[in-house]
């Protein structure tokens, strides 16, 4: 049987973190600026930042209370923490949800994997091989992944997909991965994403190196998976 994941904050459920991140502004929007958020709100927001900040309980150790502070001259709003020593701690609740579009990326990469497997196998030589696409080094199945390149890689699909299609409630299935429950919905990301798509084989090697090596080193890479 297919079960819709949750999330349990406190007394609140949310279907994803997608909707723990509008509730959280929805607490900031309705807020008074300079004004101590209620100890209902003020309660929840430090538990979410203490499940989702980089820092996780860290951040709100110490804290005396949380408010709502507007820098100058902007219409930005922001929590403060206030800590016992006096001193006041702006607090980014963005940070909470740098994870948010890696958690949506995982479901709709999730969707696309039946594609990725078809590119991988149409990919896959005589001998049961691959071609690495930048070193040309031959690549065995487990060495050889499916890699989003050019103008749009799979992170820029996504997020200009749900820039006009808010993404829905998610679910486990029965074979335990997450899935959108609206088909329909799942149906047009993947028609999407096979209209803006360019795919290519990487050595895992590089694959994982390409997101945070600069180019020049990238290079170096290659060169030395050549000279094996």
């Amino acid at each position: 049987m297919e079960t819709v994941q949750s999330i349990t904050i406190l007394d609140k459920v949310f279907s994803d973190i997608y909707q723990i991140k509008k509730y959280c502004s929805k607490i900031l929007a309705e807020a008074k600026i300079d004004e101590r958020l209620s100890p209902e709100n003020e309660t929840f927001i430090l538990e979410v930042y203490k499940n989702y900040h980089p820092k996780g309980s860290n951040i709100g150790k110490q804290c005396k209370g949380i408010f709502v502070r507007q820098p100058e001259n902007t219409t930005i709003r922001v929590f403060s923490m206030l800590y016992k020593n006096g001193m006041e701690f702006v607090t980014s609740i963005k940070k909470c949800f740098q994870t948010e579009l890696s958690y949506i990326s995982d479901v709709f990469r999730g969707e696309i994997h039946p594609e990725m497997t078809r590119f991988k196998k149409k990919q896959e030589r005589a001998d049961g091989t691959f071609i690495c696409a930048l070193s040309g080094k031959v690549l065995s199945w487990q060495d050889a992944q499916v890699d989003h390149f050019g103008k749009m890689e799979f992170k820029d699909i996504v997020a200009a997909f749900i820039k006009d299609n808010e993404p829905g409630a998610v679910k486990i299935n029965e074979k335990g991965r997450r899935q959108f429950i609206d088909r329909e919905y799942a149906e047009d990301f993947i028609e999407f994403h096979n209209s803006k798509v360019q795919l290519r084989i990487l050595d895992i090697k590089i694959n994982r190196n390409i997101k945070y090596r600069k180019l020049k080193e990238l290079n170096k890479l290659v060169m030395s998976l050549r000279r094996r």
